[in-house]
């Protein structure tokens, strides 16, 4: 059970007397504050500061009774039994006179029933100063009793949520006892745990009624000042007032400025949410009084009902209203609450006035130019071209009603309130069946929808009764008139000119073309067009169409509205320009007066009420197309007007970039925001402005002039650093020839001694948002395609590593799909991937060793790539999406174009199963590998110590990959790397020229001419040298002398020791070099050397070590002279 005894602000109250102490006065230095104040409310709080004074002078003076005391003083039955009456029926009088009887009576025994009577007794508020005077006198002589007293009184106070207060107005005389014993000395902070515990349980419990605002009124009025350093707003506006500083006002020792604060904030919560409750009753009032009226416009007069919850609301808003106030004036603020608004309607009624004004003497217009009106209102006037006997029904008055189709804009509800729709939206979760979601937005009765089917579905029966027999006679002639119909629907088309338009219509009418068949063909020819471009002329020819065949016309427009909310219904069906296609013709036929404008708002207010994503794209362009026109019209600019709002309201909820601006240009199309001046734009320091300009205009040759500026920045100033790091880091900023121009800025960077970090700190942020881009696909697309190329830049460019380029080339094909349903459309991965590795490729094909690494990439591509394929071949026939069915032909061509590069020669996976063996040849590789360090792991255990060592330093060697410029050929050595061959087999013109070595497959016309003169020039040494007599060295010579006269034998041993002579071109001559052949003595001279080696290398590192630490100390202790302004700032090349 949650309990609200220690919490939140009841931790202030337990601080230490220091702490107190320290807290209550005005520390020195501080500002002094000066307020305004009553002078007659200063006399009495200082006169209650005394009383305090007074009280807690007698508690700390006078000492309690001891026995000795206690015998000389009254103890009989008779006496304290009159006692205790008197305390069971504490009033004004009766206090007095216990007052004098404490000094003569002995009541130790009967403390706890004190305590008892005084907790349990009914007070007034006047009776309150006697009862405080009792008390501390008691407590003076009994110590006890103020335990046991705030003991009974807590019994009395709320803590937990499930309980309740059952008698307010008891508990408000006595939490302002307590308020005042604890002020006077009798209670410590324990008193004021207890108030706070009160407060806790109000605000906690007390969300939307407050039926405890008396208690908190009535304690704080009086002890404002002393609790929570209220000074009520009557007092600062009374004419006698004083000015006087804060710091002299008298202050009570226990009440610290943190738990004044504290008790200021728990009322101050309070005080709020009554002010939210008012405004909430006057918001209600405010509907209702919209409501009252548009009854009275539309009925003449209001129900009673409706106005008997009007004055109800009304009463209970004034009734808070006095209480939202009182408690302002307790706090010392203005109050919170709002008048009713009288001024909405009328507001509403002037600017409807205002515009039809201006639309009548010209200064407004509907259109926005000349020729928008003449072609929406000047149609071409049929019924005085086509003879009468062609339109006798709609000349004798015979047209059908609009069913459907709503004609009086008084009767639209375009009232939305933002709470209530999020309810219901969260009610109805956004399901599919969107017909749950707008039943209140057709404003049909069931059983008039129902009657209406039917009356509609036996018209229509009558109707294919009458056309099948028309068809018979029609027969004879069908194919001519088809053919027509057929040549006519062809050139309508196509046509894209108002004088072609109205010419055809004048030619359906009198070249006999209207028949059933050829107005069923034109209708779904009409409905089913999707060029928004030549949608205007479709309406207006059913504009002009509409004079003499008004019902083909609102069949056309019934068959139109019912696609568009079939299409909001079932939004799947259909592709997004056939949703948008729908819309601009609702749109274009109500500005052509075919739909009325009443049918247009209840459509566009569907749009609003859904607001889903295909609800926004049609929501946007019907605004868009006919918002304007809408907005201008007198009867129906109130209605688009809340529409607007509300529609810019919802905008809020959008989170998607791309629909956030549609509905600002939609909104802004038809309220245009005001021209704003260039004082009110936020101000950027010049320093950052210069700083953008540095990287957004770098070029190839301002990149040195652009680093020494960058360099010389203060790099010391957070606002600097963090904004050019931020620029640095945001590739999309520049066009993509400059990216190489910004990677080598980074890589001079990189070279400055003082500024590496930089670099270091870009590729983090890079890497950063390509991850962030890859859980937020498609909002981040072209920034991470950016980042990619940058990324390989960089690498061009020395800043990152191969490790860098290959964790992320891994990232992107291995990160899961944020929305793995529609994941098989997205190509964005592929095509980063491809960037990347075309913009490093150049420098991968020069390492045996990146060159395997990235084979082995791209064999995990391949299956990546051919994932995707067989994912859209599989389901882009089926979603219906307006994607195309077959694999887009740029992704393909970039994947055969990377391959070319990549893997000139190679065979190219031609599908899912070709990519899945090559990656099980890769990881069969590393398998090998992986077993060859796991035995070499099995050897070290049984002794043999350096194989471990061996297999640990291959896989170790394999595995990092130093892109330093020095070690960048020398990526082989020992190195187990994989089979290109086992890859991607060789295409069919290289296997039929049969097995080369590896090395001649990697040369190229230059290394193989080298190789040739090589050979050329060996054998030419070695033909001149064949008859030269070499003679052994004098070493040589006394070596084997000394062997020989050791042993006692002249003669050699049979090919032991005996020294070999080893020939080596060197500048065309021939040397002889000695060696052992010995086993035993070549391992250990071999070891010897490696041992020899082992030792320089480990001394040169030290000394490179201390005198890099001895530099870097004198760096930062000044003695080393910084670099000047003219010595040229290192620039890095790119990588070769």
């Amino acid at each position: 059970m949650d309990t609200f005894t220690g919490h939140g602000p009841i931790r202030y109250f337990e601080h230490s007397e220091n702490k107190m102490n320290k807290d209550s006065r005005v520390q020195p230095g501080m500002a002094a504050q000066w307020i305004t104040v009553n002078d007659e409310w200063l006399a009495e709080v200082k006169k209650k500061c005394e009383g305090y004074n007074e009280s807690r002078k007698i508690l700390a003076e006078m000492k309690p009774l001891g026995d000795q005391e206690l015998r000389k003083m009254d103890s009989t039955l008779k006496k304290t039994t009159a006692v205790m009456k008197k305390i069971k029926m504490l009033n004004k009088e009766h206090a007095a006179a216990l007052t004098a009887d404490l000094d003569k009576i002995n009541l130790s025994k009967f403390v706890e029933e004190m305590a008892v009577a005084v907790a349990d007794t009914k007070f007034k508020i006047s009776d309150l100063p006697n009862v405080v005077s009792l008390c501390v006198g008691i407590s003076a002589r009994y110590p006890r009793f103020s335990e046991q007293l705030l003991s009974q009184f807590r019994k009395c106070i709320p803590s937990k949520k499930s309980e309740t207060i059952t008698n307010p107005a008891k508990l408000r005389v006595d939490i302002r006892l307590i308020a005042e014993l604890t002020l006077h000395g009798v209670f410590g902070k324990e008193g004021l745990q207890s108030i706070g515990t009160l407060l806790l349980f109000i605000n906690g419990t007390e969300k939307t009624d407050h039926p405890s605002h008396s208690i908190v009124t009535s304690l704080f009025s009086a002890l404002g000042w002393e609790l929570a350093a209220f000074i009520p707003q009557e007092i600062k506006d009374s004419k006698k007032t004083v000015n006087i500083e804060k710091a002299d006002l008298p202050v009570h020792e226990l009440m610290t400025e943190d738990r004044k604060r504290t008790m200021a904030e728990m009322v101050i919560i309070y005080w709020k949410s009554i002010g939210q409750k008012v405004n909430g009753l006057c918001q209600k009032i405010n509907e209702k009084k919209k409501a009252v009226r548009r009854q009275e416009k539309t009925k003449g007069d209001a129900t009673s009902e409706i106005k008997k919850n009007l004055e109800e609301l009304r009463e209970e808003w004034k009734k808070w209203r006095e209480v939202e106030m009182e408690m302002a004036i307790v706090v010392g603020d203005t109050s919170l609450s709002k008048e009713e608004d009288d001024s909405a309607d009328e507001s509403d009624e002037e600017a409807i006035v205002g515009l039809a004004k201006a639309l009548e003497d010209g200064s407004l217009s509907l259109w926005p130019d000349q020729d928008a009106r003449s072609f929406y209102e000047n149609t071409l006037a049929l019924r005085k071209i086509v003879p009468a006997a062609l339109f006798k029904d709609e000349a004798n008055g015979s047209r059908k009603d609009d069913s459907g189709m709503a004609s009086c804009i008084d009767d639209v509800d375009v009232e939305m309130e933002g709470g209530d729709e999020e309810e219901e939206m969260d009610k109805s979760g956004k399901s599919d069946d969107y017909e749950s979601d707008i039943s209140d937005t057709m404003f049909v009765d069931a059983d008039d929808f129902e009657e209406e089917a039917k009356k509609k579905k036996a018209m229509e029966m009558e109707r294919v009764d009458e056309e099948m027999k028309r068809e018979i006679v029609y027969a004879e002639n069908s194919t001519e008139k088809k053919e027509f119909m057929d040549i006519f629907l062809s050139e309508l088309y196509s046509m894209t000119n108002r004088d072609n338009i109205d010419n055809a219509a004048l030619e359906y009418v009198n070249n006999c073309l209207n028949t059933p068949i050829n107005s069923r063909r034109l209708k779904h020819f009409l409905v089913k067009c999707a060029r928004p471009d030549i949608l205007p002329f479709y309406a207006r020819f059913l504009a002009t169409l509409d004079q003499v065949m008004h019902d083909f016309v609102s069949e056309v427009c019934s068959k139109v509205l019912e696609r568009f909310r079939d299409q909001l219904a079932h939004y799947t069906k259909y592709t997004s320009g056939e949703r948008i296609a729908t819309t601009i013709m609702i749109g274009e036929l109500i500005k052509f007066g075919v739909i009325p404008r009443a049918e247009g708002l209840v459509s566009l207010r569907q749009l609003v009420f859904d607001f889903r994503l295909p609800a926004v794209e049609m929501l946007c362009t019907f605004v868009e197309n006919c918002g304007f026109y809408l907005f201008r019209n007198p009867d129906s600019h109130s209605k688009m007007k809340t529409l607007l709002d509300v529609m810019h309201t919802k905008k809020k909820r959008i989170k998607d970039v791309r629909l956030h601006n549609l509905l600002d240009n939609a909104y802004f199309s038809v309220l245009p925001p005001e021209e704003q001046s260039a004082s009110s734009r936020p101000s950027v320091p010049p320093i950052l402005r210069f700083i953008r300009r540095l990287v957004t205009s770098i070029t190839e040759e301002t990149i040195v002039a652009h680093l020494k500026c960058i360099r010389k920045l203060d790099w010391t100033d957070s606002l600097i650093s963090e904004y050019t790091i931020a620029l640095l880091s945001s590739p999309w900023i520049v066009s993509i020839e400059c990216l190489p121009h910004l990677a080598s800025l980074v890589g001079g960077l990189n070279e400055l001694p003082k500024h590496d970090w930089i670099a270091v700190a870009v590729v983090d942020n890079v890497l950063e948002t390509i991850r962030l881009s890859l859980e937020k696909p498609r909002s981040l697309n072209q920034e991470a395609l950016a980042c990619v190329v940058y990324v390989g830049e960089l690498y061009n460019f020395c800043v990152c590593n191969s490790q860098v380029v290959f964790k992320t080339l891994y990232q992107v094909i291995s990160f899961p799909d944020a929305d793995p349903y529609y994941s098989w459309k997205d190509l964005s991965r592929i095509r980063m991937v491809i960037s990347l590795v075309v913009t490093v490729g150049e420098f991968f094909r020069t390492s045996r060793k990146s060159t395997s690494s990235m084979m082995c990439f791209l064999a995990y591509f391949y299956r990546f790539y051919w994932m995707k394929r067989e994912g859209w071949t599989a389901n882009a026939p089926l979603r219906q999406l307006g994607v195309q069915e077959s694999f887009p032909k740029d992704v393909e061509s970039s994947v055969r174009e990377l391959h070319k590069e990549m893997l000139k020669g190679r065979r190219e996976p031609k599908s899912i199963e070709d990519a899945e063996d090559a990656v099980r040849v890769v990881e069969r590789n590393f398998k090998a590998k992986v077993d060859y360090v796991l035995r070499a792991a099995s050897h070290y255990d049984e002794g043999e110590g350096p194989s471990m060592e061996k297999g640990l330093q291959a896989l170790r060697e394999e595995e990092e990959d130093d892109d330093d410029e020095r070690n960048r050929y020398n990526d082989g050595g020992d190195e187990v790397l994989l089979e290109e061959d086992t890859l991607f087999g060789k295409d069919e013109s290289e296997m039929e020229m049969g097995m080369i070595s590896r090395a001649s497959r990697i040369s190229d016309e230059e290394d193989d001419e080298f190789s040739s003169q090589l050979d050329k020039m060996m054998n030419d040494a070695i033909k001149s040298s064949q008859y030269t007599s070499v003679t052994s060295p004098p070493s040589v010579n006394s070596i084997s002398s000394a062997l020989n006269i050791s042993s006692g034998k002249v003669e050699r041993s049979n090919g032991e020791g005996r020294p070999q002579i080893l020939l080596r071109g060197k500048n065309n001559r021939t040397t002889l070099k000695e060696v052992d052949v010995k086993e035993e003595r070549l391992e250990r001279v071999w070891k010897e050397n490696i041992q020899r080696k082992e030792l320089e290398r480990a001394h040169l590192k030290k000394l490179t070590l201390a005198h890099s630490a001895r530099q870097y100390r004198e760096e930062e202790e000044g003695d080393v002279p910084s670099i000047p302004s003219t010595q040229p700032i290192p620039f890095v090349p790119r990588r070769l």
